[in-house]
């Protein structure tokens, strides 16, 4: 199951998301099945406005077996991890 979420009020609110995804993705109601592996790609073009809440919402889909990988695109993306 796909699932998009776009933020289209400025800033960068990645946890945000990434709670959204961890709330409402990966749910049998939504197809989730037990045997498949569960995977988040975050696409950033920008620092998130929030580095502490990403990284706790980030494991938290981590402690439940989901895997995230994060992309970043532009110019603001100064680091790889």
């Amino acid at each position: 199951m796909l699932f998009w979420y776009v933020l289209l009020k400025g800033g960068t609110n990645t946890s945000y998301g990434l709670k959204f995804v961890r709330e409402n993705s990966f749910q049998p109601q939504h197809g989730a099945r037990t045997n498949a592996t569960k995977i988040v790609i975050v696409i950033t073009d920008g620092q998130s406005a929030d580095s502490v809440s990403t990284k706790h919402e980030a494991q938290l889909l981590h402690n439940q077996g989901i895997k995230v990988y994060a992309v970043g695109v532009g110019s603001d993306v100064s680091q790889i991890i």
